[in-house]
């Protein structure tokens, strides 16, 4: 990460420098991924662009890139958050990630009169455990209210894949409106391109899951129960 002083309108430039174009042919070629922040990084007296960035390669966590109005510089600091986690854990036999809420019944949990009184603080101690306890009461009302949903699994699409994702889709509306062979072949070739770099990184997510197990905070040992479990039999319907 640094001062590349490239301007390429891949990382939100107004126009692309002779430097920019052979640094973003060079990334695109490497196979590396741009962190850059949504506003520039630098100011003139006319003029701003995006000259800080970053590059990675082998990093698929999520990044936010924080350019900082901050100090004297024309140059603006940035700053890089990684949303990761210490320890890596295999996905449970039940996966939900969004919540259907019942509105109506929220309401109603909120209304009552003995979830909620009037606050009355004095010292800075007392707001700050009122708030908590007011935090608490909101979620006791939101997880009554709601239930889970179930869906696919998903993870983190970096850019790469994300471009195979929009060949694919446009592969698959070319063959469904000329119904040619050759498109089709077209449309399998980025299918099974797809299918193995989906393979490929779930792997490596089990496989750093396997070696951040521990025998002393039990993580070892409930990855070896739930291995042993059977799954139950579904009757049919």
């Amino acid at each position: 990460m640094g001062d590349f002083n490239a301007k390429h309108s891949s990382w939100g430039c107004d126009v692309d420098t002779r430097r920019g174009i052979t640094f973003n042919h060079h990334i695109q070629r490497s196979g590396y991924r741009i962190l850059a922040p949504p506003t520039p990084t630098r100011y003139g007296h006319d003029s701003a662009s995006t000259l800080d960035l970053a590059i990675s390669t082998n990093v698929d966590w999520p990044c936010t890139a924080t350019s900082i109005s901050e100090l004297s510089s024309d140059h603006n600091p940035v700053t890089f958050e990684f949303t990761t986690t210490t320890h890596f854990f295999p996905p449970p036999n039940k996966r939900y990630t969004h919540m259907k809420t019942n509105w109506g019944k929220f309401t109603q949990n909120l209304n009552i009169p003995d979830n909620f009184t009037l606050p009355d603080a004095n010292t800075p101690e007392d707001i700050d455990e009122q708030i908590a306890a007011f935090t608490d009461r909101l979620h006791q009302a939101y997880t009554i209210a709601s239930k889970p949903l179930k869906h696919n699994d998903t993870f983190y699409i970096s850019r790469d894949l994300n471009q195979l994702f929009n060949e694919r889709n446009r592969a698959r509306k070319i063959w469904h409106y000329t119904r040619s062979p050759a498109d089709k072949n077209t449309l399998n070739r980025l299918q099974k391109q797809i299918k193995k770099i989906i393979i490929k990184y779930e792997q490596k997510q089990w496989d750093e899951s396997l070696a951040c197990l521990e025998a002393e905070d039990g993580s070892l040992w409930k990855a070896a129960r739930d291995s042993r479990k059977k799954a139950p039999p579904i009757p049919a319907l």
